[in-house]
């Protein structure tokens, strides 16, 4: 990864110009339906989660959202906690279980009980790696292929999902397919995807 795409952060934590990027469109898609937090710290050490979506009340996503974001909404719950690796980074050993520690702290800080089927953890990568396939087996969890780029982790009692952006943007799937190694090495065919499924409004606010 080139250092001009890194930013000063927390050790063991990379962050791109990918992130704040997937922060800013999600808040595009879903702010009327979903708060979008961007790293909660989740304790006095610098630990934090890359993203946490908290369902609206009475919020109701738009019918443009549920188009763009088609493979990742059925995934959300009341609480949805993202980690996110954009089309420079991968899933590196130490990711999934930094992801359930970080979750499972903020879970302890809340002062109203969250139950388990209110509470969803998304990984957002190009592809799993041996790695992170290697750190489930050693938790004794197992990531289960659901459909294409999409994987359910078993063995924990949350809902633990996989979403693999590469196979997802050779599907159309809007927000994700920006967030892709294909987009980086083929973007004028995704940006014309885009542009024929009516995605337009998404398109410039991210090319902006």
């Amino acid at each position: 990864m080139a250092k001009s795409e890194q930013s000063a952060d927390a050790p063991g934590k990379r962050r791109t110009w990918w992130h704040p990027l997937l922060v800013r469109v999600l808040n595009f898609e879903l702010s009327s339906a979903y708060e979008v937090q961007d790293e909660l710290l989740v304790g006095k050490m610098p630990l934090r989660v890359d993203i946490l979506l908290i369902r609206r009340a009475s919020g109701q996503v738009s019918e443009g959202a549920r188009r763009d974001l088609s493979v990742l909404l059925p995934l959300l719950s009341q609480f949805t906690v993202i980690e996110f690796k954009g089309p420079t980074d991968r899933l590196r050993k130490g990711d999934f279980a930094q992801l359930l520690g970080c979750s499972l702290l903020w879970h302890s800080q809340q002062r109203k009980r969250v139950s388990a089927t209110d509470m969803s953890l998304v990984v957002v990568a190009p592809k799993i790696t041996r790695s992170f396939r290697a750190d489930l087996s050693q938790l004794n969890a197992r990531a289960v292929r659901c459909s294409t780029g999409i994987f359910r982790v078993e063995g924990w009692p949350l809902d633990i999902w996989v979403v693999e952006t590469d196979p997802i943007a050779e599907l159309g799937e809007s927000v994700l397919s920006m967030f892709s190694r294909v987009f980086l090495q083929d973007r004028e065919r995704i940006i014309q995807g885009l542009m024929e499924t009516g995605s337009v409004s998404l398109l410039y606010y991210v090319l902006q």
